[in-house]
């Protein structure tokens, strides 16, 4: 299960003894009902100099935790910082 009780030290703890290591920065939660699974991607969109070597665009999966709420589950997305040109 994800605590929702976010510190400024990097991670965030887990019931059972799990640890998730990771930067918390920008990140926003959504609620599934049962039998919903969503998943979102962020578009990036390719630096100058790499574009005769990448495609415009990316897509990215973005990384996600999820607790268990009765019957719903409700997951907790994590965004990048975005780039200053956004």
């Amino acid at each position: 299960m994800f605590s929702s009780d976010f510190t400024k030290e990097e991670g965030a703890e887990f019931k059972k003894g799990l640890v998730l290591k990771m930067d918390i920065g920008k990140h926003f939660s959504i609620t599934d009902p049962k039998g919903i699974n969503t998943v979102i991607y962020q578009v990036n969109k390719t630096e100058k100099e790499y574009l005769n070597e990448y495609p415009k665009y990316t897509v990215e999966r973005l990384d996600y935790t999820a607790e268990l709420r009765g019957d719903m589950t409700r997951k907790t997305y994590f965004v990048d910082e975005p780039s200053p040109d956004r």
